[in-house]
């Protein structure tokens, strides 16, 4: 059996030295076309982008990024045709594209496609229920996927439709209209069972309003305005409890980013954006860390940039031997939390995590699933705990966590 032993600190040591600040690292940048205007979503620990714009052009390429390699891949391209300003979202093991504006005259597009990255295969699925049209928001929430606002045929006349996708029925069904005002290039993202979507520009202007969207009752709620200046072709997404809002433009450019806590509904200014300030940039989350690339900075771009938010644990967490560790987010814990295995070679697939006090009270055993544990329905009064991944009666890495 191994044994836990305790290290005496102040917990407030633990809670200090865990957590590093708001920091920009970049990433490798894409070897294909560089474009504004891609869609994409997160399955796992792999983002995909595609489609987008590039010189007069529409592209249909599609690309994989694997956050653990840190490399591209490029994938089976898009089936439907070529497009710029596209909506996708990811649901359980499938990702969902469509919509957008064709160049040379294509117009504005209904159809809808899914993805399926263990097969690297596309499937066309309904037409959104919306029809034609280009620029909306897009997130998922609990199984189903969420598209509006936007253009269409009829710009300058701009949209507020919102749509749920369910993809069991592979049915469209339209839902209470956008909160605000009819609008394009906004942003939206998804926290927990809430949708948030804001900024953008209306025919009055630009826009910083936000507003939250319950799918339990079909209603949306005005939340704080964004705390930076009203901009449209902004760039957000969500990890955690928080969500994230930068770039885009209002009379120029910016890099400044912002962070929205739901339950205070309050706005934070973190550390600027530390690629070239840009539009119409593609934003996602793996995990604890957030990214944001290409757009249009004055040149079509295809950089990458990681997002590491407040309260990400510092190599002090955990024991790292050579490539091997643990990760975790958040931490302090909640029913959110993922503890995540990184190793340059998977063991074998019997590993399990045990959750110890740090008396050495075993108080979890969870199986290790893909690499990663999901803590929830575990019940810990506050104070340090150790997480130990082993394989064969074997320890491959350990990691402190902290409960509030």
């Amino acid at each position: 059996m191994n044994k836990c032993y305790a290290l005496v600190f102040p917990v407030s040591f633990f809670f200090h030295a865990l957590f590093a600040q708001d920091n920009w690292t970049q990433k490798s940048s894409l070897s294909g076309t560089p474009r504004e205007g891609p869609a994409g979503f997160v399955i796992g620990t792999r983002a995909y982008m595609g489609t987008g714009y590039y010189g007069g052009t529409c592209l249909n390429d599609f690309w994989e990024w694997d956050q653990s390699t840190d490399t591209w891949s490029q994938k089976a391209n898009f089936p439907g045709a070529v497009r710029n300003a596209a909506a996708a979202f990811a649901i359980g093991t499938k990702g969902y594209l469509g919509t957008g504006t064709s160049c040379g005259g294509g117009g504005y597009q209904d159809d809808f496609y899914e993805y399926d990255p263990d097969v690297n295969n596309w499937m066309q699925k309904a037409d959104f229920g919306g029809g034609a049209m280009g620029y909306a928001i897009a997130f998922s929430i609990a199984g189903k996927g969420y598209l509006g606002t936007g253009t269409d045929i009829n710009y300058p006349v701009l949209r507020k439709d919102f749509w749920e996708y369910d993809p069991v029925a592979d049915a469209w069904e339209q839902k209470s209209d956008f909160g605000g005002t009819s609008r394009i290039y906004a942003v939206g993202f998804s926290i927990k069972d809430l949708g948030y979507a804001g900024t953008g520009k209306d025919t009055n202007g630009d826009k910083k309003d936000f507003w939250a969207y319950d799918p339990s009752t079909d209603t949306w709620t005005q939340k704080a305005d964004f705390g930076g200046t009203a901009r449209w072709w902004a760039t957000g997404f969500a990890t955690g409890d928080m969500g994230y809002l930068g770039t885009g433009s209002g009379l120029v450019p910016t890099t400044d980013f912002w962070a929205y806590d739901p339950t205070a509904d309050s706005w934070t200014q973190k550390e600027d954006f530390e690629g070239v300030a840009r539009n119409d940039a593609f934003g996602f989350a793996i995990g604890n860390k957030g990214y944001i690339g290409f757009g249009n900075g004055g040149s079509y771009l295809s950089d990458l940039w990681e997002y590491t938010p407040d309260g990400i644990p510092t190599a002090i967490a955990g024991h790292h031997k050579e490539e091997t560790y643990l990760e975790v987010f958040p931490n302090p814990i909640n029913e959110q939390t993922i503890v995540r295995l990184h190793t340059i070679e998977l063991p074998d697939e019997h590993m399990i995590m045990k959750l110890s006090a740090m008396n050495g009270q075993l108080l979890y055993t969870l199986p290790v699933i893909d690499g990663m544990v999901a803590l929830e329905h575990i019940n810990l009064s506050q104070g340090i705990y150790l997480c130990e991944v082993s394989s064969s009666n074997k320890i491959i890495a350990t990691v402190r966590i902290a409960k509030k």
